[in-house]
């Protein structure tokens, strides 16, 4: 009797244990995959793009604020929220290699640092630069941002990371190329228009700050400091910015 006992008590610790373990884990993955769509359709009239790991890039509508849905294969996941303000440099990668970038500032941001890759409508017309310019297998794709909070701090969203290299000629290839490119794309778009706020705001004049230079002006005039016809050029000069 102990010996059959002993035997049942075994074979439930081999076999019914782990069964059990597993049934229960498969169904927190799917409660966990149950909260984190929960989560998504929080943002369903935001922009998403969909990276690896089941991670998630999801854009408001004025572009500034990004959240990264970063989850694990059990779906557990946590949301970082970035202000895209703190983008100084955008790149996108390629098996190590940067393949394009574009900082704050730059006035050749997104210009090609490699061969091209990509022509019209997305189609493969060439290979990557350098010594991996006969490269036909890719194992992984990313976009790095440069951030000014944190101390420059980098992230990354990760499109491709495979131990086993997929074809450059291959569909699944083209299409995480493609959406590599517009999500960078974006990015890019949201740092020259940073750019152009910039500069805007550099040839803005305050126009009390006219009103007080005009008025110092008229007190050197007074002073006989200025002549008249000095007065009026200067006056004129302010005026015409």
């Amino acid at each position: 009797m102990d010996v059959v006992f002993l035997i049942i008590v075994v074979v439930f610790a081999i076999i019914v244990i782990p069964i059990a373990k597993k049934m229960s884990k498969s169904e927190d993955t799917k409660n966990e995959r149950t909260i984190f769509q929960e989560e998504l359709d929080k943002y369903a009239n935001h922009k998403k793009y969909s990276l690896f790991y089941n991670d998630v890039i999801i854009f408001n509508s004025s572009n500034s604020k990004i959240a990264h849905i970063i989850t694990d294969q059990n779906y557990y996941f946590r949301t970082e929220h970035l202000n895209t303000k703190d983008i100084v440099e955008v790149a996108l990668i390629i098996d190590g290699e940067s393949i394009t970038t574009t900082s704050r500032g730059s006035q050749l941001g997104g210009a090609f640092v490699g061969g091209a890759l990509f022509g019209g409508a997305g189609a493969v017309v060439g290979g990557l630069s350098g010594e991996k310019s006969t490269r036909q297998n890719i194992s992984q794709i990313y976009i790095k941002l440069t951030l000014l909070s944190e101390g420059n701090s980098i992230k990354k969203f990760i499109l491709l990371d495979v131990k086993n290299p997929i074809e450059k000629s291959s569909a699944q290839f083209k299409k995480i190329y493609e959406e590599a490119m517009e999500l960078e794309g974006r990015l890019k778009t949201i740092i020259h228009q940073q750019n152009k706020e910039k500069n805007l705001n550099k040839t803005i004049i305050n126009p009390t700050n006219i009103a007080d230079e005009i008025e110092k002006l008229h007190n050197l005039l007074i002073k006989d400091i200025l002549t008249e016809e000095e007065f009026t050029l200067q006056k004129e000069r302010l005026l015409s910015k």
